[in-house]
């Protein structure tokens, strides 16, 4: 590390107390070609340092613009070849292009690490899978892009007989205190209240990778969630209620596979949340204000098959 870029180091951690540094593969469209390049940038968490990155690098004539991976780093492993405008966000001075194609995006909430995992994104594909546990336990797994979460959520609660309650879930990597915790609601009964609440507080919620949403239906004890890898997961007993759920996903695109790429099956990723999100004890205090209450296990609202 030269003498300049340890001082930059140094004065960023003194103006910012939890400042990190990250890298990031950043890819876009220029019409019918692509490219990617390295990013780096100083930010307080993964999400915050997306942002920046995408504000940087959006300009009109850019279409697709993804960070497609990242993850922290240490400041003296810069290359040379970057420009800076302001000692904070950092660009590669080499960019690479490819023929555009369409590549799977990840919905947002979870993305893949900078560091080479087992497997590699070109195996993401849009699809459904069905696993079946000894206890009887029907697993429905299913993997879309963003666009599609909400709508194809809503679509599969209007199949469910009926609805117990609704609850949120915050995971416990999530900022101290590091515990699993439950707030449910039982006034959230249909699919266009559900759909109103997820709208409104979306940033909180369906963007939010520490966070997994769930309808649960006493009907075969199901539990249809988008998980904090923002994928549909429908847990449940009932197998003709799951293949209802299956069949509503095929009519929708999302056909069934046999080998389905799930980003929580040993590819390398990190969660993260919008910097303009909620932190966790303030996102707590907002649904406690939405009439939202903490699932006590000695309380009847337990969730049967909480994921």
């Amino acid at each position: 590390m030269t003498p300049r870029s340890a001082s930059l180091e140094a004065r960023m951690k003194t103006y910012h107390e939890n400042v990190e540094f990250f890298r990031a593969l950043v890819k876009w469209s220029e019409g019918d070609t692509s490219f990617f390049t390295t990013y780096w940038t100083w930010a307080e968490h993964i999400g915050d340092a997306i942002e920046r990155i995408q504000g940087d690098a959006s300009r009109p004539g850019i279409d697709d613009l993804i960070v497609a991976e990242i993850g922290p780093c240490d400041f003296g492993d810069r290359p040379d070849e970057v420009t800076s405008n302001d000692d904070n966000i950092f660009v590669s001075d080499t960019r690479h292009a490819f023929p555009t194609e369409h590549s799977f995006r990840l919905p947002y909430g979870v993305v893949l690490s900078a560091e080479q995992g087992p497997h590699d994104s070109d195996e993401f594909a849009i699809g459904h899978s069905i696993q079946e546990y000894d206890d009887g336990l029907i697993e429905l797994a299913a993997v879309v892009e963003e666009p599609a979460l909400l709508s194809l959520y809503i679509r599969l609660i209007d199949k469910l007989p009926d609805i117990d309650v609704f609850w949120v879930k915050l995971h416990d990597e999530w900022e101290e205190p590091a515990v699993e915790a439950i707030y449910t609601n039982k006034s959230l009964d249909d699919s266009r209240k559900i759909e109103s609440f997820l709208i409104k507080n979306r940033l909180d919620t369906l963007s939010n990778g520490y966070v997994t949403i769930t309808t649960y239906c006493e009907q075969g004890q199901t539990n249809l969630n988008i998980s904090d890898h923002k994928m549909i997961v429908i847990l449940g007993y009932d197998r003709s209620l799951i293949e209802v759920m299956g069949q509503t996903l095929e009519e929708s695109g999302v056909p069934r596979r046999k080998q389905l790429a799930k980003v929580d099956c040993e590819f390398y990723h990190w969660h993260f949340r919008h910097p303009k999100s909620k932190r966790r004890r303030d996102l707590i205090a907002a649904l406690e204000g939405k009439g939202f209450s903490e699932w006590n296990p000695d309380e009847s609202n337990t969730p049967s098959t909480a994921s």
